[in-house]
């Protein structure tokens, strides 16, 4: 494959030899990027997948923290709305209670809190 005199096919083998046993590119071989990159990850593949590593756990954090943040969010505006409804049953507004309950309900179906109170302010309503 190398069509070299005898005194380049001496002076390059030694050092193709070490390259090849280092993931080095070697002479011989015409380097294209492909290869050069391929022998570069393979040499320095360690670090490599460190960083790789290191880059999906900031993006797991980075995901994580955006939940919680949405969490808090939600869980803050749904404090807000069950004061309001308890502000509005305490001032015997019950009409008012239940569309306020009824609203927030449809926001968040299902949620216990909203259910009671809306079951506290048709309870009230009832009786007056």
């Amino acid at each position: 494959m190398i069509r070299k005199t005898g005194t380049r096919l001496l002076t390059v083998w030694p050092v193709d030899i070490h390259n090849f046993l280092n993931d080095l590119p070697i002479a011989a071989k015409t380097p294209t990027i492909g290869y050069v990159i391929f022998k570069y990850i393979c040499k320095y593949r360690v670090a490599i997948s460190a960083v790789f590593l290191g880059l999906i756990i900031l993006a797991g954090l980075g995901l994580y923290t955006q939940i919680r943040i949405s969490q808090t969010r939600v869980q803050q505006k749904l404090q807000t709305q069950k004061e309001s409804i308890e502000q509005q049953i305490h001032e015997k507004n019950t009409v008012v209670a239940e569309g306020m309950a009824l609203s927030a309900l449809q926001e968040y179906p299902g949620n216990p809190i909203l259910q009671g109170l809306l079951q506290e302010a048709q309870g009230i309503s009832k009786l007056t």
